[in-house]
């Protein structure tokens, strides 16, 4: 038989039990015996075995999650996360959003909270809901909620598509376990299958047609991050992307939310040619910095602000303009967001 687990079971209390049962091993307690004889090795050994041997933190851990009717430490980490989920109400979009949107600013993550968003994250996974007419396309993983709803991106954009939407939601997310997951087995499969999966896409190769580029774009910053290696491949899409930028007709030129998008995703590449890019906006990218946003309704008092801090972040990467790293934006007397913004 198996002990119950908890209707609301706590982590940070599994976690503390685990523990606390290793300290009862460690003083040569009895009570401990009966949890550890989950463990194979002392299916069939006497308490003073038991008791006798080194036991580790994991092993403690596992016996626990098989004494609860788990097959693993991390089944029964997972099933603790889904059910926080569903009880907390926690948004895996908005999660992702307020993340990136801190980490832009330029916020420091602890251990603990960086663990914390992953978990939730990965627990949101939706294994096998690709399209089926069409599977490279759509996330292997990550399926944004409300079907055909369309998510907001970080920066602000509204998809028309789901190509973009979709994408957009499973590429990020992938990102954020890329940067502070990197180790994690399952975490490492998805993101090796995603690349299989990109290379087969024409926006994973690069694309103009519709909201295909955008996706390009999405792409190029999951390479960036979960592939630096990949230099030849993320150097063709910067190259492709950027030619689609700047050499649109007037009238026909892509939306500052894709502008800003690349520019965030600039911040990120780390091939040769990301520097002489971004030298290539230099202009442009101080301009921005130095005029002021709007800072009236909901959206501009979220997205003007990023907005701000993409290209200061981005600008900063040059290195007569690393000193505005730091700087902050602020509302100003006028009613709109500003940066007080020294040109070198």
């Amino acid at each position: 038989m198996t002990t119950n687990l908890p209707a609301r079971p706590d982590l940070g209390h599994l976690k503390r039990q685990a523990k606390n049962l290793l300290k009862v091993h460690q003083r040569g307690d009895a009570d401990a015996c009966l949890i550890f004889r989950r463990l194979n090795r002392f299916n069939h050994a006497s308490d003073a075995h038991i008791l006798a041997s080194e036991v580790k933190l994991n092993e403690v851990q596992f016996a626990l999650a098989l004494d609860y009717g788990f097959s693993s430490w991390d089944s029964l980490k997972r099933h603790v996360e889904q059910l926080a989920i569903a009880d907390e109400g926690v948004n895996p979009h908005e999660l992702l959003c307020r993340t990136n949107w801190e980490l832009i600013e330029g916020k420091r993550f602890s251990d603990g909270q960086k663990a914390e968003i992953t978990a939730i994250l990965l627990a949101s996974a939706d294994e096998g809901n690709a399209a089926a007419k069409s599977p490279d396309i759509y996330p292997l993983y990550f399926t944004p909620p409300g079907n055909d709803r369309k998510l907001i991106t970080i920066n602000g954009v509204t998809p028309k598509t789901q190509i973009f939407s979709a994408n957009h939601y499973e590429l990020e997310i992938l990102r954020l376990l890329a940067l502070w997951r990197p180790n994690d087995n399952t975490v490492r499969r998805m993101l090796f299958k995603t690349k299989e999966r990109l290379s087969k896409t024409c926006f994973g190769k690069f694309c103009a047609t519709g909201e295909c580029f955008e996706a390009s774009i999405v792409a190029l910053r999951f390479l960036a991050t979960a592939f630096p290696d990949e230099e030849e491949w993320i150097g063709t899409l910067t190259e492709n992307i950027r030619d689609e930028i700047d050499n649109k007709p007037k009238g026909k030129r892509r939306r500052w939310g894709t502008t800003f998008y690349y520019w965030l995703t600039l911040t990120d590449v780390q091939v040769p040619t990301a520097i002489s890019e971004i030298r290539r906006y230099e202009a442009l990218l101080v301009r921005h910095l130095s005029r002021s946003y709007s800072y009236q309704n909901a959206y501009d008092r979220v997205y003007n602000p990023i907005a701000k801090y993409i290209v200061r972040n981005c600008l900063a990467r040059l290195p007569e303009y690393q000193h505005i790293r730091g700087i902050e934006g602020h509302e100003g007397n006028d009613g709109r967001f500003h940066f007080d913004f020294a040109r070198p």
